[in-house]
């Protein structure tokens, strides 16, 4: 089963997969699993509120991604984000695939034309654009987990001091080998001194002896803005994971349209959220 978030648009049923009745609409969307919370459709339609009449943004929530892109094609979808768990699946899909989304083997941005998929990865602009922000760009890096979104980060901040870990030590040993950065095994993170780094939290759940690492002096930036798992920890600055979803949205949009998002919208939504 997939949950299908529709606009307001008459509908049809064919095939057990709901169209939209409309002509002259360009239409995005946000592939995933458990996204019916995702900010997506809201901060794309704020950023183009003056095209609402041309542009229409869904959710397309399922486990299958052979099944959201059976829905892709059966609603001419033009182009959509990517989110857990299919950055990585995505590509064995994709007829073209960007140098950087290639080089992290991961994608969150996908153009669906002439009847191929052709992948980009704007994660790492989201990454490396927020610790500029933040001033945080040249501090040694943690990255913890080891999907999609933790080889976005280890490719974005492969030219500094990189450490990655993960439950999966082979997976760490892995992806630090493919971009010539530092593995380290979860269980001895407690062992290691975190002051004045940066620990990009990727993963959607507590990580074992959570409870035994000494935040106080780091700088914690999280992926997952819906339930983040670290925002309560002591540290010196949390890094909301809105901002790498707003750093990430803004080049993905402007790919999928060719126009520039209104910035200011954007940061409304975000701001009531």
């Amino acid at each position: 089963m997939f949950l299908l978030a529709l606009p307001s648009y008459a509908t049809k049923q064919l095939d057990n997969v709901e169209f939209i009745n409309t002509t002259n609409v360009d239409k995005f969307a946000l592939i995933g699993y458990s996204i019916q919370h995702s900010l997506s459709p809201k901060l794309f339609k704020a950023a183009y509120h003056n095209y609402s009449s041309l542009f229409d943004y869904i959710l397309i929530d399922t486990k299958s991604i052979d099944e959201a892109l059976g829905i892709i094609k059966n609603r001419e979808i033009k182009a959509f984000n990517v989110t857990s768990p299919f950055k990585e699946e995505i590509l064995e899909y994709c007829h073209y695939i960007d140098y950087d989304a290639k080089m992290a083997k991961s994608a969150n941005t996908i153009i669906y034309t002439d009847n191929q998929f052709k992948a980009y990865n704007t994660d790492i602009i989201g990454i490396t654009s927020t610790l500029k922000e933040h001033s945080l760009e040249n501090l040694p890096i943690i990255i913890i987990g080891g999907g999609g979104a933790a080889k976005s980060a280890a490719y974005a901040t492969r030219d500094k001091e990189t450490t990655i870990v993960n439950r999966s030590y082979n997976k760490a040993v892995e992806i630090a080998k493919n971009l010539n950065i530092s593995s380290l095994e979860l269980d001895q993170l407690q062992y290691i001194d975190l002051a004045d780094k940066v620990i990009i939290y990727t993963i959607d759940f507590p990580i074992n002896n959570l409870d035994k690492l000494d935040f106080s002096k780091s700088y914690i930036f999280e992926a997952n803005y819906k339930s983040p798992i670290l925002n309560a920890c002591k540290c010196k600055k949390y890094i909301k994971g809105e901002h790498w979803l707003i750093n990430q949205a803004i080049p993905a949009f402007k790919l999928f349209t060719g126009i520039e998002p209104n910035l200011d919208a954007i940061n409304k939504v975000i701001n009531r959220y």
